[in-house]
């Protein structure tokens, strides 16, 4: 016997997160199907990390002074910093930058035409709508693209409170042109062997913080034991807490601490529409079924516990999988907290030439993935293989490979749903989200002009 399913309808015009990432439905079949579902799959991805050279243990970073990063995070009153994970959208993000500060201009040059001294560098904090919204009774008008949560000047904190922004090293010199002077971080990344993908960058951000928090000085007054982990499209988050109340629930009992997930990313309209309507007090946190999109995760904690994000999900489920991982006590969220998260248009992305070599590194690594797994039996009306009942879909968003690759993780996934643990295959720990062995990083410090 095999696990059995049908096509999603929904997947090829998806917008919804429910729907975006899940091109089967319907899956079932018996508890050894689904463990040996787990061996086949899992042992294969891994088998293709091993022959591409993949080193996880091996990592290099790149930035402007970034070996100085580690002892400015370990300085008295750094605040837990906000890290984004990001690609092709620098543009969109100096847009919205741009735009904010527009905001904070008009403001300032209303309250100097009413001879009011009250000339502001900075919004009150994340959660004053005027930088999404504007200030219409200064008669100031809302951005077209708005600043997201993370600039710097979208906080009444940000002198201790930095913001990194990690991209992958093909992408860095892009990031490092746009977002030239706006306060904010750029990392590049690359994993030995060059391994990418949704779970690679998550991977890649988190073993950052890891390696300063085990520094003996940071051990003394406890830095980077926070951070917050954002996509780079999130605007706000209703009923936001503030930091500092969520970052004082954080305790060596919890790793992560989110809130409700956006269902899709709003155009403005949608965005407006959603912060004007009546939002629920915070609540107090609960067990969290899905940690997604702007998360405080404890470092710490992984330090102790030896894990993070798989790299092997590549295309799909990285969050929701590691979220499985955690024990339930050790993950809450606020569910009447919303995330909002907005779209983006296609002119808005970079699609710079370092995103088009990236783009093309990740088609190769699909077709890699969709062979070593193509003949995996899966039961469906008339045919007895996954790829086979794929292929009727067509006009979707996605390539053939990429729609397989997807497939594999929402399985594996619907697997680990089902009881199953993900184990590895090659590696001498309990899970692929347990990683043992000494870790190689490097710090490269790039001149700015680079």
């Amino acid at each position: 016997m095999s696990l059995s399913g049908t096509l999603n309808t929904a997947y090829p015009k998806a917008t919804l997160v429910s729907d975006k990432y899940h091109p089967l439905d319907k899956i079932s079949g018996d508890p050894d199907d689904f463990k040996k579902s787990i061996t086949s799959l899992i042992g294969k991805r891994e088998g293709l990390f091993n022959t591409s050279g993949i080193d996880l243990n091996n990592i290099k970073y790149c930035g402007v002074d970034l070996n100085s990063v580690p002892a400015q995070l370990q300085a008295d009153g750094q605040l837990p910093p906000l890290v984004v994970i990001s690609s092709n959208r620098s543009k969109w993000i100096k847009a919205g930058y741009d735009q904010g500060q527009i905001v904070i201009n008009e403001i300032n040059k209303y309250e100097k035409e009413q001879e009011n001294e009250k000339e502001i560098t900075h919004f009150i904090n994340v959660i004053d709508k005027r930088a999404l919204l504007g200030d219409p009774s200064r008669g100031v008008l809302a951005p077209d693209i708005p600043p997201s949560f993370y600039i710097p000047f979208r906080q009444l904190d940000f002198n201790t409170r930095p913001t990194f922004i990690f991209v992958h090293v093909s992408e860095y010199r892009k990031y490092m042109k746009n977002l030239k002077g706006t306060n904010m971080k750029i990392i590049g990344w690359q994993i030995c062997g060059n391994c990418v993908g949704f779970g690679a960058s998550r991977y890649a951000a988190i073993e950052f913080f890891k390696n300063i928090n085990k520094l003996n000085d940071s051990i003394k007054n406890n830095a980077c034991s926070k951070v917050w982990l954002l996509d780079d499209n999130v605007s706000y988050i209703r009923s936001f807490p503030t930091f500092q109340t969520t970052e004082n629930l954080m305790n060596d009992k919890l790793i992560g601490l989110g809130f409700m997930g956006g269902t899709k990313a709003l155009e403005k309209v949608e965005l407006d529409k959603a912060l004007n309507s009546n939002a629920n007090e915070a609540n107090n946190p609960i067990c969290s079924p899905l940690l997604q999109q702007a998360v405080l995760w404890n470092i710490a904690q992984f330090n102790k516990l030896k894990c993070n994000f798989s790299p092997l999900f590549f295309a799909s489920a990285e969050d929701s999988t590691f979220t499985k991982f955690i024990k339930p006590e050790m993950r809450k969220y606020y569910k009447s907290c919303a995330v909002l998260k907005s779209s983006l248009q296609k002119e808005d992305y970079d699609n710079s030439q370092g995103n088009k070599k990236l783009s093309e590194e990740k088609k190769i690594f699909e077709r890699s993935l969709q062979q070593v797994s193509e003949k995996y039996a899966f039961d469906w009306n008339s045919g007895n293989t996954l790829i086979g009942l794929l292929k009727q879909f067509s006009d979707t968003k996605n390539s053939p490979e990429k729609t397989f690759v997807i497939a594999i993780e929402q399985i594996l996934a619907k697997a680990q749903e089902k009881g199953n643990k993900l184990r590895t295959t090659v590696r001498n720990t309990n899970s692929i989200f347990e990683f043992n062995g000494e870790m190689n990083i490097e710090l490269k410090d790039v001149s700015a002009s680079q």
